[in-house]
């Protein structure tokens, strides 16, 4: 992965402190290092290009850091609310570039495994080619579920505190988009 862990410590030393309890903060930084790679991750999937994945998710922490005067405990979870703050801030980048890009083309293109002959990873290009044209042609609500689910990790109870959806309806949404990609891809 290109970012660091590090680079979330490097932010703390650069910008200025919010006036919230330290116990806040050592739990802000907790979290930070916890999810630097499934913010990373859930953007490299939403986005195509690695460098912007990276400042999107750099994005995300900084605007959840000077924030954090209005995280509220009692509403769920810290590692929840950052990730409304990614998608927020990658929504935010996405409308902007007027495209909506799903999932990273390059690593489409991208050779899966030295060991596996040039026919087969013909058959593989070819095959994540077909699910990247699927993909976009799923609602942008079924993308950002399956981004959250299978870009960064989550879990659907975690994705339901997320969205604020159920996580039954989380459950159906992922099965439907699946079940829609099989289709697009059977044809």
């Amino acid at each position: 992965m290109p970012l660091e862990q590090s680079s979330t410590r490097r932010i703390f030393d650069v910008i200025a402190t919010p006036t919230v309890r330290p116990d806040v903060i050592a739990a802000f930084k907790e979290v930070c290092e916890s999810q630097l790679e499934a913010v990373y991750a859930y953007m490299r999937y939403r986005v195509a290009v690695v460098e912007i994945a990276e400042e999107l998710t750099h994005t995300t922490f900084l605007k959840a850091w000077e924030r954090l005067q209005s995280f509220d405990r009692d509403r769920g979870e810290m590692s929840h609310w950052i990730f409304g703050i990614a998608r927020h801030v990658v929504a935010d980048y996405l409308r902007a570039q007027r495209r909506w890009i799903l999932i990273p083309i390059d690593s489409l293109a991208e050779r899966s495994s030295r060991d596996v002959s040039p026919e087969q990873d013909l058959s593989n290009s070819e095959t994540r080619q077909r699910l990247a044209v699927a993909l976009r042609r799923l609602r942008n609500r079924d993308r950002d579920v399956l981004g959250m689910r299978f870009g960064a990790g989550l879990t659907n109870r975690e994705i339901a505190d997320v969205t604020g959806l159920s996580e039954r309806h989380v459950a159906v949404i992922v099965r439907r988009a699946l079940a829609r990609l099989r289709a697009e891809l059977e044809n």
